[in-house]
């Protein structure tokens, strides 16, 4: 069950099998504590934060792979 505060992170594996030019991977460790430390910015923050982080990761700016991102934040009921 989700509380308020929460966020769902929904993700293609275009993010996480995205390589650097040694060939690592971005990884879902790295995905898992990007999110566990910019968790609390807006659903479009976050999207554009992880986004950027590939970026600089692979060293591109564009995708070997189809990539997709949904963010969900729940707002608690007032």
């Amino acid at each position: 069950m989700l509380s308020p505060g929460d966020v769902l992170l929904l993700y293609t594996d275009g993010i996480t099998e995205a390589a650097s030019d040694t060939g690592e991977m971005f990884g879902e460790e790295r995905l898992a504590e990007l999110l566990r430390t910019s968790g609390r910015l807006s659903p479009q923050a976050l999207i554009d934060l992880i986004f950027l982080q590939v970026r600089l990761f692979t060293g591109t700016q564009s995708f070997d792979d189809d990539v997709s991102l949904v963010v969900l934040q729940i707002s608690s009921r007032e």
